[in-house]
């Protein structure tokens, strides 16, 4: 599988491109329709999506925010960092900036053990119930967990690990807002007092094992500051494709 191609083809989507501008070393800003969708799985339209490779920047933006990106772009450089860049818009718009890392699958490590991983099915549901509640002691699932667990369950991509009977440590599956037929991004959460043991990179590498099998590319993103997010897509076999900066207007 070219995981390259693929997740390449995938931003591609978000920016609103052909893939092949992807990789050509300059400045690139494009009007796009996708700035104007909520995306599914989000909460809000990203008005101004800016995605940032080495000696490459490509800035999708709206119709409304064009005039404004227009005004910021003889700034910015390809070489620029997401952090140069992200100072100039921020000062430029006076509005919050949000950050994170978009990942590209590499290769399948060799030294993880995950025989202690479990694929859940539907008879887990009240375990992973249990875990929701420990991990949102406020949160309502009524309505919507359920549905949720049985559906990325019976998908394939719910992988957990158990001690003493108790679920600790587990992978989801959001809904992806393009491509679904050939990528899928992973979640995952552990709770606070079992971290740090290696259940994360476990239950991470079985799910990436099985989306793969089933002919899928794995994604990975966090945002900037998840540091802990970051190294564990790197021990899983993701490599660092490009910092986003989004912002909604």
């Amino acid at each position: 599988m070219n995981f390259d191609k693929i997740t390449n083809e995938y931003y591609s989507q978000w920016l609103g491109i052909s893939p092949e501008i992807i990789n050509t070393n300059r400045v690139i800003l494009t009007v796009s329709p996708e700035r104007d969708k909520i995306q599914i799985g989000y909460s809000h339209a990203f008005h101004i999506y800016t995605y940032i490779t080495q000696n490459q920047i490509i800035i999708s933006c709206s119709k409304k925010t064009l005039e404004k990106v227009n005004e910021i772009k003889g700034q910015i450089q390809p070489e620029m960092t997401a952090d140069q860049v992200a100072v100039i818009m921020e000062v430029a718009l006076n509005v919050p900036i949000g950050r994170s890392i978009k990942f590209c699958y590499n290769q399948i490590p060799s030294d993880i053990d995950t025989t202690n991983v479990v694929q859940l099915t539907d008879d887990h549901y009240h375990k992973y119930l249990e875990f929701f509640m420990t991990q949102h002691r406020n949160g309502s699932p009524e309505g919507w967990l359920e549905e949720y667990f049985y559906d990325i369950s019976r998908n394939g991509y719910v992988f957990g690990v158990f001690e003493n009977d108790k679920l600790v440590s587990v992978t989801d599956a959001p809904d992806m807002p393009f491509m679904q037929d050939k990528v899928q991004e992973i979640g995952i959460n552990t709770l606070s007092e079992y971290r740090c043991k290696g259940y994360a990179k476990s239950v991470t590498l079985s799910c990436i094992k099985a989306i793969i099998e089933k002919g899928k590319c794995p994604l990975w993103s966090c945002s900037t500051h998840n540091t802990a997010s970051e190294r564990l897509a790197y021990s899983v076999g993701f490599r660092k494709l490009a910092d986003v900066l989004t912002l909604g207007i």
